[in-house]
């Protein structure tokens, strides 16, 4: 009698990023009041609020939601730093990031690495990234590290090297990511921020 075979174990096999690589980065800035942006979505969505469709323009939420002018020059000023350039988005809660791999990883204290694992290939960041507390303490989150998708196989595959730019290059938001179906914060401020620089 045989005995059934045992699965073999994924091989998983990492390599360093080429540190010429051209790399895209999103960060998610915090609102200024996390409550108040939060109403202000959902009162407008409402029909049975007065604030019902009652919309600004991008200036008046960078004005009202988004961060300062002297806090986003502070962080561009510590991106130029490093060789990195920064654009900011309507809304002055997310800015993108580009640069070469050398530079992103002294920036954010990260160390980039190919993966292939069960014949997917993606990008991954030992470690999660750091900033100065300076800066820090009005980020929410940094995107673009990881390359990794669930949805990834050997046949297709997502790479979403920037978050902001595959959701600003949707021309149709499905019904279920609509304001009432946003849970998290940092949803929040991305939808919102998706909804500005698409619809000005």
């Amino acid at each position: 009698m045989y005995a059934a075979p045992t699965a073999f174990a994924a091989i998983t096999q990492t390599s360093e990023v080429s540190d010429s690589k051209q790399q895209l980065i999103d960060i998610v800035l915090k609102p200024k009041s996390q409550t108040k942006l939060r109403n202000f979505v959902y009162d407008s969505v409402d029909p049975s609020n007065h604030h019902y469709r009652q919309f600004v323009t991008s200036g008046q939420f960078a004005s009202r939601f988004g961060q300062s002018t002297k806090q986003i020059t502070q962080i561009r000023k510590y991106l130029k730093k490093h060789h990195l350039r920064a654009a900011v988005y309507r809304g002055n809660l997310v800015m993108v990031v580009k640069g070469t791999t050398k530079n992103v990883e002294k920036a954010f204290k990260v160390n980039l690495v190919n993966v292939k694992e069960d014949g997917v290939r993606y990008q991954k960041s030992k470690g999660a990234p750091k900033l100065p507390k300076s800066i820090s303490k009005s980020v929410y989150a940094v995107f673009g590290l990881s390359t990794y998708s669930p949805f990834s196989s050997t046949q297709s595959g997502i790479k979403p090297s920037s978050f902001y730019t595959a959701a600003k290059s949707s021309n149709n938001q499905p019904a279920k990511y609509s304001p009432k179906k946003i849970c998290s914060p940092i949803q929040l401020v991305i939808f919102v921020c998706w909804w500005i620089n698409r619809s000005q």
